[in-house]
């Protein structure tokens, strides 16, 4: 069963960001708010997009799996996005 987690950039550094749930985001997608629908996603980006907060840009839902408390990304732009760069040496989570 495929998930929605929302995901935005910090404004000042660019820094990917998930939305773990009341008004609070996180860095670490482990830690994102993982929501049953895709239509409950998009209610959330309204609602978020709406509050006119200038932290955070670009906010959108990404499709995911979650198994064993672990959140993967379905595609592979998103996955680069969650984990840095494909060079070797170069992640962001190491």
């Amino acid at each position: 069963m495929t998930d929605t987690i929302l995901t935005a950039n910090r404004l000042d550094d660019g820094t990917v960001e998930y939305y773990g749930g009341n008004a609070i985001w996180t860095s670490f997608i482990n830690s994102a708010w993982v929501f049953p629908s895709k239509d409950n996603a998009k209610e959330a980006v309204n609602m978020l997009s709406a509050t006119g907060e200038l932290e955070r840009v670009g906010i959108y839902s990404i499709p995911v799996e979650k198994e064993n408390g672990q959140i993967t990304p379905v595609t592979k732009r998103e996955e680069i996005r969650a984990n840095g760069p494909t060079v070797n040496g170069h992640s962001k989570r190491e």
